[in-house]
Formats: structure tokens, C-alpha cells, sequence
């Protein structure tokens, strides 16, 4: 079956679609009028070969991948061969960007996207829960990709996104979430808090079973596309002097100390999961101007969510380093130096307020609570050795 990807109501290509699988069979025509409009990482789509390879790479990393927890027996519960037949039902929507696959002329974006439609929960409660008793397929989850059980619901018109954790028997990154929430709002303090992502925790207690979960708005409007630098740096040739961070900065311009205040978090509850795809730009994508650095988000997988062991040196930072000091020589740690006093004196009450349920015994959560001391306490003395 052939489908127009569109930019909301612009159309940027034409392409046929397994009715059966979801997957891509051909790629049948551009509309190189309006190439600005396609994602970033497809600017260049017509202007060289292997165009329907690059736009299948496209469509697999915006869906649900292979490795999402428990997404083989949804799919056999819905009768779904894999995750691309399942983002078709939903016409390819999702909640970061406007990018959508139309059937015919007569379905308009107005009427079908979820930024100011009402969408199921269905297909949402099953990703999360495990549990199917039927209902419909029409919704953001069937094309949000991340391998953490994950749904969208809306609660009081906003769009928010309710995240669980990676291990079901231990579920940590909620807890953490929250807390380097927290964290990262004092350390915009005089700085712009629109950086910032609030998390809040909610527990679900079901039979037996026991989940919490973090929840947070989205922070993507009708009018603008969340862009990752995975996106970017398959689309722009880094300069070859150039190093990783400085073209990444170069993307937020006068904003590069959001980048810096990243790697600050990062480095306070040691987060090892700052990969390129949970940071990046939002573009408008009317416009198709970069507006700036997308907020700070995504740092459940720090303090040791993983692992029972609690050692320090067996950890690795990502993107720039896999040494949280070295990372730092990208930073201007003095700069923050003022915001750095004030949390050593808060950083205790907002670590007992996040982890005030946690599964984790008290001995250990004492322990991550002193780390995080001992953490701000380095970054103080970097910031007054420089």
C-alpha cells in the first residue's frame, strides 16, 4: 500500500508499505520542493543513493525497538508480526515530532495527530502492564521507541509520558529520575529553569505486584520536533579538528553552557547512559529553525540502578569520555561554583524526598546519598583549582 510521509500537512515523499509487515518495500518519489521539511537526518535523502535504506534506518529508530521489555508477547497478544505493522496502525504518530505516514489525501493532520487529539490507552496499558483485553491500536505508543517499558496518557489535557524500569525486579531508574530532577533545578539556579524537566513518581500497586513509574510532560509542542544528535551527526560531517563536544556546542550556540550543566548532572549521580540519542536540539518545524538545546531529561540509569555492587571506578561516562573526570575538561566548573555551594546544603533533603519508597535497602541508600556528597565536594574543588 502506498503512504505520503508528511510533515504534518506537507508532503516530502511517497512510498509503498507491506500491509502485512509494516516494513518499507520502496521508496516512489520525492517531493524535492520541499526537502527542508523532511527530518534532519533525511536532508540530503535525494541527492545521493541508498535512499530507501536511509529512510528505513529512519522509520526502524523512531518505533519500538526489538529490545523494548516484553514487546515480543505484545505483539503476539494484538496479533502484530513486529513493531513496524504496529506504528502503521497508528499512521506512524508519535509525541516528538510531526513526521506521520498519511493513506490518502482525505486524512488530515488536524484530525489525526496526537498533540491535540485524544488517543487510546490500550495499547499503552499493554506495553506497560503485560495485560491485553482488547481495545484499539490508535495511539503515540505505537511509535515511540526506547527499550524501557514506557506509555503515554493525558492528564488534565497535557501529554505525559510515564516511564518504568529496565529491571522489573528491581526498579531503580524511576527513583533516580526524580531525583537528579530535582538536582538539575537547583543547578539552573540563575540560569533559565525551561532547561529543566520536572519528574514526578507514581506508584501502582496491582495484586501482588508492585510498580512505580516517573512521569513528565512532554516537552514538544505541535509547532516543534525533538531532534537528537544521533540524528545530527548522521546528517552533518564533523569537522575533522573538531572535537565531538565543541560540535555538539555548536548546535546550541550562545546556549553551550546547557551542555556543560549536562555534564554536571551527569557527573553528580554518575549517569552512564548519556548516549546521543537523550540529548539534542528542538527545531520548529515550520520554520525549520533550530530553536535551541532541547531540555535535560532522561538520567534514570545513574547511582548504580544496575548494579548491586557499589563502586565508583567500574563506572563509564558517555558521549564525550568514558571518564567522568576527563568529561570535565570540557566543563567550566568554576562558572557553577555558586550553584554547587547551594546544593551541598539541599542535596540530602531532595535525595531522601526521591527515594522515599524506594526498594532498595536503607544501608544502601545511605551509601548513594554519601557518594552524592562526595561527588559536589570534587566538583567544588575542581571549580577552585581552575
Amino acid at each position: 500500500m502506498r503512504y505520503t510521509l508528511m510533515n504534518k500537512n506537507i508532503e516530502l515523499l511517497v512510498m509503498d508499505v507491506d500491509a502485512k509487515t509494516g516494513r518499507i518495500n520502496e521508496l516512489c518519489g520525492i517531493r524535492n520542493e520541499n526537502s527542508q521539511y523532511l527530518p534532519i537526518e533525511l536532508s540530503q535523502l535525494g541527492s545521493y543513493g541508498g535512499a530507501k535504506s536511509r529512510l528505513t534506518d529512519w522509520w526502524r529508530n523512531r518505533i519500538i525497538p526489538s529490545s523494548r521489555i516484553g514487546i515480543n508477547e505484545a505483539l503476539s497478544k494484538i496479533s502484530c508480526s513486529d513493531s513496524d505493522s504496529l506504528a502503521v496502525k497508528s499512521l506512524g504518530l508519535n509525541l516528538s515530532d510531526q513526521y506521520w505516514i498519511r493513506p490518502n489525501a482525505e486524512v488530515k493532520w488536524e484530525n489525526v495527530n496526537f498533540f491535540t487529539n485524544d488517543f487510546s490507552e490500550d495499547i499503552g496499558n499493554l506495553l506497560l502492564s503485560g495485560r491485553w483485553t482488547g481495545g484499539s491500536l490508535i495511539s503515540p505508543d505505537s511509535a515511540t521507541n526506547g527499550i524501557v517499558r514506557k506509555m503515554w496518557k493525558i492528564i488534565r489535557g497535557r501529554r505525559c509520558l510515564f516511564k518504568g524500569s529496565f529491571q522489573e525486579s528491581f526498579q531503580t531508574e524511576p527513583f533516580r529520575e526524580v531525583f537528579a530532577s530535582k538536582m538539575l533545578y537547583k543547578l539552573l539556579d540563575g540560569l533559565e529553569k525551561r532547561y529543566h524537566v520536572l519528574y514526578g513518581l507514581l506508584f501502582n500497586t496491582s495484586g501482588l505486584t508492585r510498580s512505580v513509574y516517573s512521569v513528565c510532560e512532554n516537552f514538544v509542542t505541535p509547532d516543534t520536533e525533538y531532534v537528537a544528535f544521533n540524528q545530527i551527526n548522521a546528517s552533518y560531517k564533523r569537522p575533522v579538528r573538531m572535537s565531538p563536544f565543541d560540535f555538539c556546542a555548536s548546535f546550541y550556540g550562545s546556549k553551550k553552557w546547557v551542555l556543560e550543566v549536562m555534564l554536571i548532572l551527569d557527573y553528580i549521580v554518575l549517569n552512564e547512559d548519556r548516549h546521543y540519542g537523550n540529548f539534542g536540539i528542538i527545531r520548529d518545524v515550520n520554520s525549520c529553525e533550530i530553536l535551541g538545546p532541547a531540555p535535560i531529561f532522561d538520567t534514570g540509569s545513574s547511582l548504580f540502578h544496575d548494579r548491586v555492587a557499589i563502586n565508583p571506578k567500574s563506572l563509564a561516562s558517555m558521549p564525550f569520555s568514558s571518564n567522568f573526570e576527563k568529561q570535565l575538561n570540557f566543563v567550566d566548573v568554576k562558572r557553577y561554583r555558586e550553584q554547587l555551594i547551594g546544593l551541598q546544603w539541599v542535596y540530602k533533603d531532595l535525595f531522601y524526598q526521591s527515594f522515599d519508597g524506594c526498594f532498595e535497602d536503607k544501608s544502601r541508600i545511605d551509601r548513594l546519598c554519601d557518594i552524592v556528597g562526595i561527588q559536589i565536594s570534587k566538583l567544588l574543588r575542581i571549580a577552585d583549582s581552575r
